[in-house]
C-alpha cells in the first residue's frame, strides 16, 4: 500500500461478547485480527454470523465480554463512556445500510455534524464539510434536504459524514444493501477511490462477489474468524500486535479523550430544538397545554393586580379624608333620624373643612315619563341636596349644569350617572325631562361617577328649597316650616385628622342619643374592595396550575414517543460521538426548550389580555414579576420534569440496539 503498511490501526485479540445469562448467545468467540493503516478489508459471512456485532465491538459502540480491543494503542476496554465517545468521534467514521439523515438539516449541516462531537469550532466543521462533500462529488448538492436527493447520493452523504473527521478507520454496515446494482457499483468505486487515497475502509456484506473484489477479506461463521486472505489467495496472520498510529502514541490519545468535545450553546440550541423542527405541529400542540396554563396564571395576576392598582388611584385620588354620618337605629329597634341641626354643628368641629347633605325622600319615585307603571321603579331615588355635594364628594358633572342657587328653588334635578343611563338620558338639552314626584322636572345635567358614595349615582338631586315646594318635603321645627332632616351628611376632615374628627361625629351630631348616628369611611369600603379584588383569583390561578399540570404530561407524553421514534437519531449520535450524559442533555433540553416556548407564548398572551381589558377599563396596567417569571420558570421546572424521565431512558439506549431501528 505504502510505506505505512505495517501500522495497525485496528487490533483485535481473542475478543468474545455473550449476550444473556438463561440462555447465553455467544455472538463472537474468540476474534483475532488487526487492520493495516490504508488497507480495504471486506469482512463477510451469512446472516447471523456475527458480523453487525464485529462491526459495532470494532467501532466501540459495545465493549467485549473478553478479549482486548486495540484502536491504535489505547486499549479502549480502560476508557471511560465519555473518552470512548471522542475516541469515536475523532478516529472512527460510520457508514451505515440505512443513511440515518436528518431530514429535517441540509446535506452540509448533516455531513458538519459528523464532527460536532469532537470538540471543532463551527467555521471548521462547515469548511470541512465542504471539502468531504466535494470529494464525493456532491457539492452542488450542498443545500438541498436529503428527501430531495436520490438513495446514490445519500449514500455519498452518509460517507461525506465518515470522513469529515478524517478518522483512522471508516466502517462501512453494507453500505450497497439498499442501493440498486448501478447506484451500488458507484459507491464501491467511490470507496475504492477514496482507499486509494489512503483512507483505512472496513466494510461489512454478506455479499461474497462484492467481498471478493476487496484487496482482503475476512470470512466470519458463528462468531468465529474462519479465513482471512488477500485477493490473490495468500493468507494473513491474525495475531500481529502492532505500533500506534501516526506517532501520536497511547498517552497522548488516552489525555485527548478526557476532554470530551463539549457543545457551543448555539450547536446546544440547535441540537434540542431537532424534534421541535422536525414536527413542528406536534411541538406546537404540546407546547400549548403550557402556554394557556401560563397566560391563565399571568393574566389572572395581572388582571388582579391592574384592578388593584386601579381602585387604589382612585382612592388617592378621591382622598381617605371623607367621612359619612347617616341615622342609625333607635333603641327600640326603629329608623332613627338626625337632627336638623346636625350639619351645622358638625361645621363648628376642629379639623372638619367642608360639610354636605343630602336627604332621602323615600316616597318620591323618578320615572322618564308618566307612561312608566307605578311599580317600574329601577331602584332610583329622589335626594335633596345642598348645593357644595360636589365638592365634597370630589366628583363633577359630565354632561350640562350642576343646581346652583336659582335652579334649586325650581323643579330641576341633575341625574346620577347610573340614574341617567336607566332613564335612557344620554344628553341633555333645554326640553329635557323626567316625571319626578307625579311631575315633570327638568333635567340639568348628568353627574360623573361617584365611586366613595354609589349611592348619589342611582339618585335623582334636586334642591332643598324645590323639595320643599313642589313635592311636600316639610317638616316643622319649632313652629317653623323646612324640608326635611338629613339623611346623609358628607364631612372633608384635614388629611392625618380623621380618627380624631370620627370619635367626635356621633355626639356632636345628635348629643342626645349618639348611639343613634353611624359614621363610617367610605373609602373603607374601596380599600376593602381592593383587597378582596383577588378573592377569585384562586381559583383562576388553580385552573392554570391544572392547565400546566395537563401540559406537562402533554410534553412528557410526546417526549417518550419521542425517544421510542428517534431510537435511529440516538444511535447515530452515540456513533459520532455523543456521550451518555450529551444524549441526556440533548432530550431534557428539548423537552425544557418546548416548555419555554409555551411559557413565553402563555406570559406574552397573558400580558396581551391585561393590558386590552385594563385599558377598557381606564386602569393602570400592571403586570407584577412574580407573574411573568413565575410563568417562565414554572415552565422550565415543568420541562424539566417532564423530560427528565425520556431523557434518562434516551441516555441508557443502547446504541447496537437503537441503530437496528428503521
Amino acid at each position: 500500500m505504502s510505506d505505512m503498511s505495517g501500522e495497525s490501526v485496528l487490533e483485535l485479540d481473542g475478543v468474545t461478547k455473550i449476550y444473556g445469562e438463561q440462555p447465553p448467545v455467544s455472538a463472537l468467540r474468540g476474534v483475532s485480527f488487526s487492520v493495516r493503516r490504508g488497507e480495504l478489508v471486506a469482512i463477510v459471512g451469512p446472516s447471523g454470523s456475527g458480523k453487525s456485532t464485529l462491526l459495532h465491538v470494532m467501532g466501540t459502540l459495545e465493549r467485549p465480554s473478553n478479549g482486548v480491543v486495540r484502536i491504535g494503542e489505547v486499549d479502549v476496554a480502560r476508557l471511560s463512556d465519555r473518552e470512548l465517545s471522542l475516541l469515536r468521534a475523532r478516529e472512527i467514521g460510520f457508514v451505515f445500510q440505512q443513511f440515518f439523515l436528518a431530514e429535517h438539516a441540509t446535506v452540509r449541516e448533516n455531513v458538519a455534524d459528523g464532527l460536532l462531537y469532537s470538540g471543532v469550532p463551527a467555521a471548521e466543521r462547515y469548511r470541512r464539510a465542504d471539502e468531504a462533500l466535494k470529494q464525493v462529488g456532491l457539492s452542488k448538492r450542498a443545500s438541498f434536504k436529503p428527501t430531495q436527493l436520490s438513495g446514490g447520493e445519500r449514500q455519498r452523504v452518509a460517507i461525506a459524514r465518515a470522513l469529515v473527521g478524517r478518522p483512522a478507520i471508516i466502517l462501512a454496515d453494507e453500505p450497497t444493501g439498499n442501493l440498486d446494482s448501478t447506484t451500488g457499483a458507484s459507491i464501491m468505486e467511490l470507496i475504492r477511490e477514496l482507499n486509494a487515497a489512503g483512507a483505512t475502509i472496513i466494510m461489512i456484506t454478506h455479499d461474497t462477489s462484492l467481498a471478493g473484489q476487496m484487496p482482503r477479506q475476512i470470512r466470519v461463521l458463528d462468531g468465529r474468524v474462519v479465513s482471512d486472505t488477500t485477493r490473490d489467495g495468500g493468507r494473513r496472520d491474525c495475531g500481529v500486535l502492532v505500533a500506534p498510529m501516526d506517532g501520536a502514541g497511547g498517552e497522548a490519545r488516552g489525555a485527548v479523550s478526557a476532554r470530551a468535545g463539549r457543545l457551543q450553546l448555539k450547536d446546544w440550541l440547535r441540537v434540542a430544538s431537532a424534534g421541535l423542527r422536525a414536527r413542528p405541529l406536534r411541538a406546537a400542540l404540546s407546547a400549548l397545554g403550557i402556554a394557556i396554563g401560563t397566560a391563565a396564571i399571568v393574566g389572572v395576576l395581572g388582571l388582579s393586580s391592574s384592578s388593584k392598582a386601579g381602585l387604589i388611584a382612585e382612592i388617592d385620588r378621591l382622598g381617605t379624608n371623607l367621612l359619612t354620618v347617616e341615622p342609625g337605629q333607635s333603641l327600640t329597634g326603629g329608623a332613627a333620624k338626625l337632627p336638623f341641626e346636625a350639619p351645622g354643628r358638625i361645621t363648628l368641629l376642629d379639623n372638619v373643612q367642608l360639610v354636605a347633605y343630602t336627604s332621602l325622600m323615600k316616597e318620591e319615585k323618578v320615572y322618564r315619563n308618566s307612561m312608566i307603571p307605578v311599580g317600574i321603579t329601577g331602584g332610583l331615588q329622589v335626594r335633596a341636596t345642598s348645593l357644595n355635594l360636589l365638592s365634597v364628594l370630589g366628583t363633577g358633572v359630565a354632561r350640562g349644569d350642576w343646581l346652583n342657587e336659582g335652579t334649586a328653588r325650581e323643579p330641576v334635578a341633575v341625574l346620577g350617572s347610573a340614574a341617567a343611563a336607566h332613564l335612557g338620558v344620554d344628553r341633555v338639552f333645554p326640553d329635557q325631562h323626567i316625571w319626578l314626584g307625579g311631575q315633570w322636572f327638568n333635567v340639568a345635567g348628568i353627574l360623573k361617577p361617584s365611586p366613595l358614595v354609589p349611592d348619589i349615582d342611582y339618585s335623582a338631586l334636586v334642591g332643598y328649597p324645590a323639595a320643599q315646594k313642589y313635592l311636600g318635603y316639610v317638616s316643622m321645627v319649632r313652629g317653623e316650616a323646612k324640608a326635611g332632616p338629613p339623611s346623609s351628611i358628607y364631612v372633608r376632615t384635614a388629611t392625618g385628622h380623621e380618627a380624631a374628627v370620627q370619635s367626635l361625629l356621633a355626639r356632636t351630631a345628635n348629643p342626645e342619643a349618639p348611639y343613634e348616628v353611624a359614621v363610617s369611611q367610605p373609602s373603607d369600603v374601596l380599600t376593602a374592595r381592593a383587597a378582596a379584588a383577588g378573592a377569585f383569583d384562586s381559583l383562576f390561578l388553580g385552573l392554570g396550575v391544572v392547565a400546566l399540570i395537563v401540559g406537562a404530561i402533554g410534553v412528557a407524553n410526546i417526549m417518550i414517543i419521542s425517544v421510542l421514534e428517534r431510537r435511529s437519531e440516538i444511535g447515530l449520535r452515540r456513533a459520532l460521538g455523543a456521550t451518555e450524559g450529551q444524549i441526556r442533555t440533548q432530550f431534557l433540553g428539548e423537552s425544557i426548550l418546548l416548555a419555554v416556548i409555551g411559557g413565553i407564548v402563555g406570559v406574552l398572551a397573558g400580558a396581551v389580555a391585561t393590558v386590552v381589558y385594563a385599558s377598557a377599563k381606564s386602569w393602570v396596567v400592571v403586570i407584577p414579576v412574580e407573574a411573568w417569571l413565575g410563568g417562565i420558570v414554572s415552565a422550565i421546572l415543568i420541562g424539566a420534569f417532564a423530560g427528565l424521565m425520556p431523557a434518562v431512558r434516551a441516555s441508557r439506549t443502547s446504541p447496537t440496539v437503537a441503530l437496528r431501528t428503521v
